[in-house]
């Protein structure tokens, strides 16, 4: 069976779970679901699996552009 959207909200928002693929832009790399609402990244981990958000990557010093 394909499942379109998680059943459960978005922990942020309350907003609808859907797979990246839905959205017309790119999303995070690491996603499994991404909110509609707010656009908060969730992936697959653990065992038993459980959905949880997927942190955003802090850039490295030398990557830091000053402004």
């Amino acid at each position: 069976m394909t499942r379109i959207a998680f059943p459960d909200p978005c922990g942020s928002c309350g907003g609808l779970l859907v797979p990246p693929e839905i959205l017309p832009h790119p999303a995070h790399a690491d996603a499994d679901y991404v909110c509609l609402r707010c656009e908060r990244p969730y992936r697959w981990v653990g065992a038993p699996p459980r959905l949880v958000t997927v942190r955003p990557v802090a850039p490295a010093a030398d990557e830091e552009r000053e402004l």
